[in-house]
Formats: structure tokens, sequence, C-alpha cells
């Protein structure tokens, strides 16, 4: 036991040189190893690091005060009082504003008290300045990085959240804009293993991922939890212990990122000349933009009938028959919410271009968004994005038909 006490001393006083640096991740992996000490080696051991350290151990006392252990928590606070500076003073002025627990506030202020007839003095604190102890405690979004999206709505955006005395989490989300948040999981880890797993994310096969704003992916996991709850959709359990954070905050501007790099009103101005020249389908990042055959079958076999039909029509005739059923097909599928969703994963896409160094073609994205909606049904079914994902989606469905019938 002594020499675990030892190693855990060692430890913590290396933890306590690096603070000036801000450099506090270790801190809470530590205090749980005092809190796994027998109670009166953890308790003497924080005594004996107030007198050795002074101010520089304060952060480390203010979080056990913040701790599971009241009995550790009122020896964090009795120590406060053994260091007599200013900064111990503010420090237990704090507890005494914001602590929950009525005991500890009571230690604080008997522990402020004898600083101040040993002549320490210190301001009162204004109602304005005083923080919420909640809020302090809040994780805070740092850096987020998205994917593009696929073709049924969903990406992966992950977060990196700051958590009290510097110490850093990774959450990954996966996420659908009909159903909300799909996967979550977290990760602790230090900042230059941090440094190695974006750049890992960075580099992913078959995944185009850019940086945006912390607060930007903060609002799209808000975005997906909406629709958890407009779907009745349970998010995952994991997600319970970033909800708060994710939510805390006001976000000003919530239009989507590529309008800060594009005018409207100019993209929209060009739309016809971008829009024909139109070929989406054959970048990467939309190889899976098509429906899934239970939701084309009915269509695919209609076109499939009249193609192999045996009534000779000419070309025009022909290409008008499957012009109908392309267009009866787009109005299936782009009905209730789906031109919004639709518009919204090209404002996205258009963003996740333009950051990749392919500006002409996220200004075709986002011509395409523009022109969704404009004129109603007629504007889904004359839209030339629209019409090709569509066409892919009936063929790639007569494809698997015709297979399946070929083994029967």
């Amino acid at each position: 036991m002594v020499r675990v006490m030892a190693e855990t001393r060692e430890r913590i006083e290396a933890a306590l040189s690096s603070i000036d640096a801000r450099d506090h991740t270790d801190l809470p992996r530590l205090i749980d190893e005092i809190h796994n000490l027998p109670p009166q080696a953890s308790r003497e051991m924080i005594r004996q690091l107030g007198r050795e350290a002074g101010d520089k151990i304060l952060v480390l006392l203010t979080l056990i005060t913040k701790s599971r252990d009241t009995d550790l928590a009122l020896v964090a606070v009795e120590t406060m009082a053994s260091i007599k500076s200013l900064e111990s003073a503010l420090a237990l002025q704090e507890i005494i504003k914001t602590a929950s627990d009525k005991k500890l506030r009571k230690e604080a202020k008997r522990s402020l008290y004898r600083m101040k007839m040993a002549g320490v003095e210190v301001e009162e604190l204004t109602e304005e300045e005083t923080p919420s102890p909640e809020r302090e405690l809040m994780p805070r979004p740092r850096q987020a990085l998205v994917s593009h999206i696929d073709g049924v709505g969903g990406r992966l955006i992950w977060i990196v959240m700051e958590r009290p005395l510097g110490a850093l989490s990774l959450v990954a989300l996966g996420i659908t804009d009909t159903e909300g948040i799909k996967e979550c999981l977290d990760v602790n880890l230090g900042k230059k293993r941090l440094k190695q797993e974006l750049e890992r994310i960075r580099k992913m096969e078959d995944l185009t991922v850019v940086e945006v704003p912390a607060t930007y992916g903060q609002l799209l996991v808000r975005e997906a939890y909406q629709r958890n709850l407009k779907a009745g959709i349970e998010p995952p359990l994991e997600y319970k212990k970033w909800q708060k954070a994710m939510e805390e905050g006001e976000i000003s501007d919530t239009s989507p990122l590529i309008y800060r790099e594009l005018q409207q009103e100019e993209v929209r101005f060009k739309a016809a000349l971008l829009l024909e020249f139109v070929d989406f389908l054959s970048l990467p990042e939309f190889s899976s933009w098509f429906f899934e055959l239970d939701s084309v079958a009915t269509y695919a076999l209609e076109l499939l009938e009249a193609r192999q039909s045996k009534i000779i029509l000419s070309d025009w005739a022909r290409r008008e028959r499957e012009a109908r059923i392309i267009g009866k097909a787009v109005e299936g599928l782009f009905s209730g919410d789906y031109p919004f969703l639709f518009k919204r994963r090209l404002e996205e896409m258009a963003y996740i271009l333009w950051k990749t160094d392919r500006r002409e073609e996220a200004k075709k994205a986002l011509a395409a968004a523009l022109a969704l909606g404009e004129d109603g049904d007629q504007s889904l079914r004359e839209h030339p994005l629209i019409s090709a994902m569509v066409l892919r989606s009936l063929n790639l469905a007569i494809q698997t038909i015709v297979a399946g019938s070929s083994k029967m």
C-alpha cells in the first residue's frame, strides 16, 4: 500500500507540474486513484499535497469538492483553508455560492472565516459573475467533423467534447435525416491520441470527411434528436450521457454552411446553366444515391413491361411512355417531407464538395437544391438530378428482378 500511495503521489505531482500549461487531462483519472486508496490514506495525501504544493493544487482540490465522496470533499475544503491565499479564498467563496451539498457549503464558510481571521480578504462575487455549477461542469464542443451523406440520408458526425479541466472525449454519432440518431459511441483521449484519431478519420476509405464549426456539428446532432422525437424512435442509451451538453447554448446561425460560402441569389440566377450539365451520380459521394428495390418495385415492373412490350412504337412514343413512368415514380417517391429532406441533403453535399476543392460541382449541387419545389410537382418531374436518380433506381431494380427471374 505504501508503494501504491507513493506512485499515486508521484503521478499527481507530475500532473500538477503541467497545470500552468492547462494540460489537465490526467487529473480526473488521478482523482479516481485517490478515491481508491483507504480513507485515512487519501485524506492524509490531500493534506500533505496542500501543505507542499500550495496554490498549484487548487484545481485538483476544486475537482475533488465536486466528486461523489462527501467526506473527501470536506477534506479538500479544509485543505483549501490551509493554503491561505487570495486564489484559495476565491475558490472557497465559489463553493459557498454554487455547491449543492449543504454540509460542504457550511464547511467552506467556516474555512473562509478562518482565512479572514488570518488576514486573507476577498471581495464578494456578484450574482452575474457567479457561473452555474452545472454549466461550469458541462462538456463543450470544441471541434467537429462530418462525412458526406449517403443515399438514405445517413452520415457520420464526430464531435470533440472538452470536459472540466481540459479532459477530451471524442463522440461519434451515426444519424439519418428520417430517423435521427441511430448510433453513439464515445472515447476519452489525450491530445496526442486525439490528433492521431482525427487524422485517421479524415483519411478513411469510402468516406469524404470535412471539418465544420463545432457549433454546427452540435446543431446537426440537435436536429437529428428532434427527428428521433418526431419518428418516436428512442436514441441510443449512450447519447443520454451527452444530451444536455449538446443542447447547451444558443446557436444564432442555423442556415446550411454552404450559404456562408456562396450567395444564394447568384447561384439561383445561374441555376439553369449550372443544371444543364449535371452529372452528380458519377461522383463517388453520390454512388449510393438510389432508391431501394422495395420502394421502386412497382414502377420498375411497369418500366420493364414497357420495354419488353411487343407493340411497335416510334422512338418518340417509347420515350414518352418511359418519361410518364419515371414522372409517376418521381411523384410517388418525392412526396410529403421528402423534397425538403432532399434539398437539405444537396445543401450539405454542396458544402462537402466546396471544402474538398470541387467548386463548380458545389455550385451545381446548390443550384440543384435551389431548383427544388419552386413549381411544385412540375419542377420535381423536370429536375435533371431527380430524374437521373429515379431512372438509375429503376434500372438497378430491373436488373435485380431480371436476375431473380432467371434463377427460378
